[in-house]
């Protein structure tokens, strides 16, 4: 089972610098899209594709400043984007997401599938994966008033599948791609 599904919440820090494009925080989709692909559009606003549909959050980022966002997808019922804790977008589902996406079959940064594009410029400093059916103040708490949070340590840490710091040295991240491999 993938861990980016219908029931899954993808929490991350992060960076964004004055480059314009499309910049992909986590892909999780396969070359027909679908799956889940969280990134910041072109016009700096946080935004999930869940099998090609679209929410795209009302906040614009701005470059050089560290934003906690995150998105929520609660099954069948509606996508949620929060920025700094704060819900920025709610929507009713459209579809239900049917990732026929592997576990750790993502990409951190890039996009998942074929030649790899949309490189997040900036910084991703740190990458929260949860999945199962979630409470929606997973996003708000784990923001922690913009103070690191131990993931590990919490009520709904048995939901927790992954968790990156990826530490205080900034990357920007344009040849290379993290990939999560178990091999």
């Amino acid at each position: 089972e993938s861990y980016l599904d219908d029931y899954s919440c993808v929490c991350a820090w992060i960076r964004v610098d004055a480059t314009a494009g499309i910049k992909t925080i986590i892909d999780g989709r396969e070359a027909d899209n679908d799956g889940i692909w969280f990134f910041v559009n072109a016009d700096e606003k946080i935004c999930v594709s869940e099998d090609e549909v679209d929410v795209v959050g009302d906040t614009v980022l701005d470059s050089n400043t560290w934003y906690y966002v995150s998105y929520y997808i609660k099954g069948g019922e509606g996508r949620v984007l929060y920025v700094n804790g704060v819900r920025d977008c709610d929507t009713e589902s459209t579809s239900n997401a049917t990732s026929q996406v592997e576990p750790y079959d993502f990409t951190v940064g890039a996009t998942n599938y074929g030649a790899k594009a949309h490189f997040f410029k900036g910084e991703i400093g740190e990458l929260a994966v949860y999945q199962g059916s979630l409470f929606h103040s997973i996003p708000a708490f784990s923001y922690n008033g913009g103070e690191p949070f131990d993931h590990l340590n919490h009520y709904l840490s048995h939901k927790l599948r992954l968790w990156w710091r990826f530490g205080d040295n900034y990357e920007d991240i344009t040849d290379m791609t993290i990939i999560h491999d178990e091999t």
